[in-house]
């Protein structure tokens, strides 16, 4: 009865996996990131327990912040754009692109003038990695964004201006592991444990 114990609790324990994240970022900077910007993140610590996948997750954003004038006599209608992409690089080479882009219409009447800004953000998810060593340690891995922007702005008449484009990246890693032991039995385990522990002093009475 007591061997039916301790497999009951190894059984639920192991069924249980654990999730550790980190998480980097780099304020929003003047583009282009070449060489590009190194976030740091933190290794999964190995005393922890057996790390069984490692996901990434990166975003980030382009803003382009316009000053549009134009010199038509009449009114017109000017589309702003901004767009580029980010490219996340893992120290073992593994690389991610992310594509971004974004577009504003706006109204100007006849010789006037605009600031706007126009903002183009997203993500992507990295899965599947088979190797764990560049990640498990007691100290940092970087990862190496760079970014590249175009911004333009159209319309039907004449128009000028200018932009400055800025990026913002963040990397956030995740361990799922599964830990050394446990720390607190779950109640379920604690149910199964005085089960047994009370059939086992009734058939000691019996005998």
């Amino acid at each position: 009865m007591l061997s039916l114990v301790f497999v009951t609790l190894f059984a639920t324990s192991a069924a249980h996996a654990s999730l550790i994240s980190f998480n980097a970022s780099h304020a929003p900077a003047l583009t282009d990131w070449l060489p590009g910007k190194a976030l740091s993140l933190q290794q999964f610590n190995p005393q922890l327990g057996t790390l069984n996948a490692v996901t990434f997750v990166f975003s980030g954003g382009l803003r382009s912040d316009f000053n549009i004038r134009t010199n038509a006599a009449t009114a017109e209608q000017v589309t702003t754009r901004v767009s580029g992409s980010m490219d996340f690089v893992l120290p073992s080479g593994t690389q991610t692109s992310l594509a971004l882009s974004a577009s504003q219409l706006l109204s100007l009447g006849a010789g006037g003038s605009a600031i706007n800004s126009v903002t183009a953000d997203g993500d992507t998810t990295l899965h599947s990695l088979t190797d764990f060593s560049p990640f498990i340690g007691f100290g940092n891995f970087n990862v190496t964004v760079s970014a590249s922007a175009i911004t333009s702005f159209t319309g039907s008449g004449n128009t000028s201006g200018g932009a400055d484009t800025y990026a913002a990246a963040n990397a956030r890693v995740i361990y799922r592991f599964s830990p050394t032991q446990q720390a607190v039995p779950e109640p379920a385990s604690l149910a199964l444990v005085g089960l047994a522990l009370g059939a086992l002093s009734l058939s000691r009475r019996r005998a």
